[in-house]
């Protein structure tokens, strides 16, 4: 499927999707993240033909679907709310599409059967959606895209409304299905934590826009913009303002009034930056507490999480909050001064004024 210059403008000239360009390839799980209101349901209701395409041309299997219905699209959707039937039992629920499509009895019945015993389904089908769990409605919202064996399924934010243990177990069944049915998948979410595990690709969205298309982990180790290195990572990315020099024609990184050489890879193209002010990027795991106190930044603890496994700590320091993703308990408490520190290699740096990661490694928007 092929985004072109897909645009949605309402009457009030107000722009939810701006010129937007992308390229899903079959067998795909393509994730749309991004905050409330960035456009990404709309883009989606968009592909699934329940909103008029304003500008550009939506492509699939090599022909332009604009005008064409829902229906004629072949997509299953999922919505956030389960939308389920509640006077018919799971069985109608998963027949009525099939019914309205005038499939055969006989194939009917072995396609609701097969699709139930992959959800898990087979002993819920007498049921009504009042007597199942929010889980087993999900799975039932699942079944009754999956039964239509649809080309493409698109996933509008289909579990917010699951308590926290069972967006994880239905994450689970979804990334299990998609390798089961190597299917296209299109996922809106404004978790960024779903998009990490769930997609194949994720496309980062804000204000309308596009701003970065990549696979999880490069889009993680390579943010292009200040605003992806912010919204994907939790906690997301430290960001201090910065300034850059050059000392016997190495540069260095001038934070508050420290400073550091920078020796490594990236040291030709920063030197380009010499005088100019920068927006420095670190990870929470990337920070560590030490001892030692001459190049180090100095911070105090302001708020502690502790979460089993890893602890996250809030400190204020002279160039800005940061915030640290400690291994497991520790001992520090609220108030206490600590010395905390970075290894330069792991740093990302931000041009200040177009906000743009100056080394940009990844090359797709």
């Amino acid at each position: 499927m092929i985004l072109s210059g897909i645009t949605k403008k309402y009457n009030d000239n107000s722009l939810a999707v701006d010129n937007l360009n992308l390229e899903i390839e079959k067998g795909e799980f393509l994730v749309l993240v991004g905050p409330s209101g960035c456009g990404k349901t709309t883009t989606l209701r968009m592909i699934a033909g329940l909103e008029k395409i304003t500008d550009g041309t939506l492509v699939f299997n090599n022909e332009i679907i604009n005008e064409m219905s829902p229906g004629e699209r072949k997509i299953g959707m999922v919505f956030q709310s389960y939308a389920l039937y509640p006077h018919k039992n799971v069985y109608e629920n998963l027949a009525f599409g099939l019914r309205k499509a005038k499939v055969p009895k006989d194939d009917m019945n072995e396609m609701i059967q097969q699709t139930a015993r992959m959800l898990g389904l087979d002993g819920l089908l007498k049921r009504k959606p009042k007597h199942l769990s929010g889980g087993q409605r999900q799975r039932v919202a699942l079944a009754r895209a999956i039964v239509k064996q649809p080309n493409i399924f698109l996933f509008d934010e289909p579990l917010s409304n699951l308590d926290a243990s069972l967006r994880v177990s239905t994450r689970k069944e979804i990334s299990k299905l998609h390798q089961q049915l190597q299917s296209t998948m299109i996922y809106v979410t404004h978790d960024q934590v779903e998009a990490m595990t769930l997609g194949t690709k994720i496309a980062v969205m804000n204000k309308g826009k596009l701003e970065q298309i990549d696979t999880p982990a490069n889009i993680y180790k390579n943010p292009r913009n200040t605003f992806v290195a912010s919204f994907i990572g939790t906690p997301p990315m430290n960001l201090l303002n910065g300034n850059v020099g050059i000392k016997d024609n190495v540069p260095f990184l001038a934070l508050s009034k420290r400073s550091w050489r920078v020796q490594n890879d990236k040291a030709e193209k920063l030197s380009e930056y010499d005088g100019q002010a920068v927006i420095i990027g670190i990870r929470p795991e990337d920070l560590f507490l030490t001892t030692e106190e001459n190049e180090h930044l100095t911070g105090i603890i302001e708020t502690i999480e502790y979460l089993g496994s890893e602890t996250v700590i809030f400190c204020k320091t002279d160039v800005g909050d940061v915030l640290i993703r400690l291994e497991r308990y520790n001992h520090l408490k609220i108030g206490d001064t600590v010395q905390i520190g970075f290894n330069v290699e792991k740093l990302h740096f931000f041009d200040s004024m177009k906000e743009e990661n100056i080394f940009n490694e990844s090359t797709n928007i």
